[in-house]
């Protein structure tokens, strides 16, 4: 059953594509799933540091 996430796409270095696959194999993980944990963390700890991002439709 197909997804209705939004996507994100991005662009990066060879070594930098290659590093990331290797670790979400040794995770076993898919990049999508790494990459979207990576994110959730990072806004955490924006929101930690900044205060939380009001989006004004919470």
């Amino acid at each position: 059953m197909p997804s209705n996430k939004p996507v994100i796409a991005i662009r990066t270095e060879d070594i930098i594509y290659k590093k990331f696959k290797y670790i979400c194999e040794e995770e076993n993980r898919n990049m999508s799933n790494l990459g979207e944990t990576l994110i959730k963390n990072h806004i955490k700890k924006y929101e930690s540091e900044y205060g939380k991002i009001d989006l004004g439709n919470d």
